[in-house]
């Protein structure tokens, strides 16, 4: 495994422990504890987001006229075009997408010329840009593959309170188990 360099692999694989983090609050049904762990390892993956030089720091929605042009069809040509200079995120009702604030004229002059019964506006992102990098968590776990970068669960996690937690689970299954055969038996 290689280890991440810049500050997106860095992010990467912080975006990727976060949906295994995600995952274990899930299927432990959100303890306090661990709700709130997560929490705290939400603002270091939104800090981490912040320091990615030349990040996606705006947000285009706009409203396809035309409703013979799919949003998604907006976003397919779009990402052909620019492809990392912009991340789309369309809906069936609205065309969404991100990108530096320094590619936004030539973004915007190519939307106007290759789209113009669409009508589209620009703002700066405030808050969360997690998803602004990567589309999605899957997003990120793909390209920390294909980067051979490792992905675990997050270190603010105790590991073996968790495999405690799992033999737990196990006992408390067989326990169920042998009581509902006793009940079968009455």
């Amino acid at each position: 495994m290689r280890q991440p360099k810049t500050q997106k692999e860095k992010f990467a694989v912080l975006y990727a422990q976060e949906s295994l983090f995600w995952q274990v609050c899930t299927d432990n049904d959100w303890p306090e504890g661990l709700r709130e762990k997560y929490r705290q390892f939400g603002k270091t993956v939104e800090e981490a987001a912040g320091n990615i030089p030349n990040t996606f720091n705006t947000e285009i929605r706009g409203f396809e006229n035309n409703f013979e042009i799919s949003h998604y069809d907006i976003d397919k040509a779009v990402k052909q075009e620019f492809g990392d200079k912009i991340s789309t995120d369309s809906e069936s009702g609205q065309f969404y997408a991100y990108c530096n604030n320094k590619h936004v004229g030539e973004i915007s002059e190519w939307l106007t010329s290759n789209y113009p019964t669409m009508n589209h506006k620009y703002e700066m992102i405030e808050g969360n840009r997690s998803k602004t990098v990567f589309d999605n968590w899957s997003a990120a776990v793909r390209f920390c593959k294909e980067n051979e970068f490792e992905v675990v669960l997050p270190v603010c996690l105790d590991l073996d309170v968790l495999i405690q937690i799992k033999e737990v689970d196990s006992v408390l299954d067989e326990l169920s188990k042998r009581k509902q055969e006793l009940l079968n038996l009455l």
